[in-house]
């Protein structure tokens, strides 16, 4: 079966991102996903309306390790959020924003994941499909239209545009 790495990068030390300045590496980023997807409460979709790019990258990986559907709705009117919980009635809601209203059940991203950071490659990860990857029939992230257009949101999912991985977070300095 075709698979999509979730990174591209080939060495634990490799650069990935920048964060206020400050490199974080392949392996730093890898075990921020894997701590936030410990975290997350059971379900089976995820609106991630963290509005940090490098948090809202560690919870798009983490929806991917394991399995969850990450929902990209263009708007977060109350509405949508609406029709997003009557089309996947699981869905919970992960931000960084502690005065975030939206109406649904919801996570706060951690302060602290900044943790130990997870040896690369050890064998207790294969039970997440180590190293991460995912096919594209999977359809891990979903955008979903909204108004008139949008009112078929069965045929509206579709796999994000850019693939997943593929030096995605060099675009997030």
């Amino acid at each position: 079966m075709d698979t999509i790495a979730l990174l591209s990068h080939r060495a634990p030390t490799a650069v990935i991102a920048y964060r206020a300045g400050v490199p974080v590496t392949a392996q730093r980023f890898l075990s921020d996903a894997i701590e936030l997807s410990r975290r997350l409460p059971d379900g089976g979709h995820v609106l991630n309306v963290c509005a940090d790019r490098y948090r809202f990258t560690v919870g798009l990986a983490a929806c991917l390790i394991t399995g969850r559907v990450s929902l990209l709705p263009s708007t977060h009117t109350p509405e949508v959020i609406g029709q997003l919980a009557g089309f996947a009635p699981d869905v919970l809601c992960l931000t960084d924003d502690p005065r975030c209203d939206i109406d649904l059940p919801g996570i706060q991203y951690p302060e602290d994941l900044s943790g130990a950071e997870i040896a690369w490659a050890v064998p207790q990860f294969r039970r997440h499909n180590w190293p991460p990857s995912c096919s594209p029939r999977d359809r891990p992230a979903r955008r979903c239209p909204t108004g008139k257009r949008g009112a078929g949101w069965r045929a509206a999912c579709a796999m994000a545009p850019h693939g997943l991985g593929c030096r995605t977070a060099d675009r997030m300095r």
